[in-house]
């Protein structure tokens, strides 16, 4: 007796049990994932709770995609007001060197940011750079209280931007010296200063 062995295509069966295999190792793979406001909210979390030192430059992505995505969180995220530091700040005085800030523009005009610096006079000149929205500001607050504004025009920013906020000292090594801080609004007054 001799057992004969026919090479063929395999059957049906098996077929549906190798896309079974597959299915379930697709549904663990996505299972695994984290998703992107469970992400936001753990961040967020850790902002009021005071453990953010800085955001990495991944996570403020994840924070904009998700507000591009859910307008809701841009409200939750901003309250009433239309401009931000992500970072916690004092009574809203930040004083690190590098932030972010979330802005919600205004439509019918430009959004009209103004930066004012407090500290003693020896402290300035502080230099504001702010990075985002296709193009770089650069401000010197030359004078404590004295509040210098930027301008984007309504085509400039989205829905909801986050800008990258860096203060530097003009003289010395570039660190602030540690009694310096920084604040920002969004305001029609804000519009008409020189």
């Amino acid at each position: 007796m001799s057992a004969r062995f026919a090479l063929g295509w395999p059957s049906a069966g098996f077929y549906v049990l190798l896309g079974t295999h597959g299915l379930l190792g697709a549904i663990l793979l996505w299972g695994w994932q984290r998703p992107p406001l469970d992400e936001v909210f753990d961040l967020l979390s850790r902002r009021e709770l005071d453990a953010v030192v800085e955001y990495s430059p991944r996570e403020v992505a994840v924070l904009q995609s998700s507000w591009d995505k859910h307008a809701g969180l841009g409200r939750a995220l901003l309250g009433k007001s239309t401009v931000k530091f992500l970072e916690p700040t004092d009574s809203g005085w930040l004083s690190r060197r590098v932030a972010h800030l979330a802005v919600s523009p205004e439509a019918d005009h430009s959004t009209a940011l103004s930066f004012e610096g407090r500290g003693a006079p020896s402290d300035f000149p502080l230099v504001v750079t702010v990075r985002g929205a296709g193009a770089d500001r650069r401000l010197e607050l030359t004078q404590p209280k004295q509040p210098k504004v930027v301008e984007w025009l309504p085509s400039d920013l989205k829905l909801a931007s986050i800008l990258d906020v860096e203060v530097t000292a003009v003289q010395g090594n570039g660190a602030a010296a540690p009694g310096w801080a920084v604040r920002v609004t969004n305001s029609a007054a804000a519009r008409e200063t020189p």
